[in-house]
């Protein structure tokens, strides 16, 4: 069945809405503790506000629902408190029965003063995804290149040139690899650095071939201070491109993507945290960076080696 916009806008909030917030007020009518979340969107000049509410259900298990989506242009501590707190009365939901609450980290919804933890005396809920994400952001500020803007700017290389996508292909062709597009990255949607990484990574052949053959004052100083370290390395162009973060970013991606499952429970959540950063203190002590970077590490001369090591070691 298709419908239109309006008959589908119509349909989403005269019944799929009110019937999904019945549902949801039914599971919470017998005083079921819950936590809720909320989080500013900007529509054009609207500001949106969302209210989650996530509680535990002994048949289902954990589960989680929209009790309202508002607009209102007060992004104030005092302004998303009232509202929260008005919302939770008109649904007969007690502010008792909430026992935490999460949002984004702007000090509006987490500052020591007035912020809307501040005023609701709740329970703090960090997402331990993005505290992963953020260490790991913040310990590759210690390395020599800035991987993440290397990406970033790679991809805009190609972004809003069909010239350049063109000579991009070609040397897909030159060097006998199959061409693949390069992967969008926002530093905002950080879960897609790993895969941005990973693709950089397995197109890197080309990649080179194609800003080496571009003149310096043509290419991005980031891309050209990556591509002109590396012009001299005969393991660059035999073997795909191994960075000496690559190892421990694939440790983080898979706490990552258990803390992520939907079968974790929260007494799980330490021993994850905990075994990552025991998988890492031992790759540092032992210095392994994964076997195809190891591999290659026995083409560099003993003065690249000590330099890669170092750079690897900062971690």
């Amino acid at each position: 069945i298709h419908y239109g916009r309006t008959k589908a806008e119509s349909l989403v909030e005269n019944v799929f809405a009110p019937h999904s917030t019945e549902e949801l007020l039914g599971d919470l009518k017998n005083s079921k503790p819950f936590f809720i979340a909320s989080d500013a969107s900007n529509k054009g000049n609207v500001k949106c506000f969302p209210l989650m509410i996530k509680y535990f259900d002994k048949h289902s298990g954990i589960k989680e629902g929209l009790l309202d989506f508002y607009e209102d242009p007060n992004e104030t501590a005092d302004g998303v408190t009232e509202r929260i707190y008005s919302i939770l009365e008109e649904h007969d939901l007690s502010m008792k029965n909430v026992v935490s609450y999460t949002a984004d980290n702007a000090a509006v919804n987490y500052g020591k003063q007035k912020s809307v933890l501040a005023k609701t005396k709740l329970l703090q809920v960090n997402c331990n995804c993005h505290v992963l994400r953020n260490m790991a952001k913040h310990v590759c500020k210690l390395l020599k290149y800035d991987v993440e803007g290397l990406v970033i700017k790679v991809v805009n290389d190609f972004l809003s040139s069909a010239k350049r996508l063109e000579a991009l292909k070609d040397c897909f062709d030159f060097v006998e690899q199959e061409y693949c597009s390069l992967l969008w990255h926002v530093p905002t949607r950080w879960l897609s650095l790993l895969s941005a990484i990973d693709r950089l990574l397995k197109t890197w052949k080309s990649l080179k071939a194609y800003f080496l053959s571009q003149a310096e004052e043509e290419t991005h100083p980031v891309i050209w201070t990556f591509v002109a370290a590396n012009r001299d390395y005969e393991v660059a162009t035999q073997d795909d491109l191994s960075l000496p973060e690559c190892s421990y970013i694939s440790l983080v991606a898979t706490g990552i993507n258990v803390l992520e499952s939907e079968v974790i429970q929260i007494t799980e959540v330490y021993g994850v945290m905990d075994r990552l950063r025991s998988s890492l203190q031992q790759r540092i002590q032992d210095r392994f960076y994964g076997y195809k970077v190891n591999q290659c590490l026995k083409k560099l001369s003993t003065a690249d080696q000590k330099c890669f090591r170092n750079e690897a070691a900062k971690f």
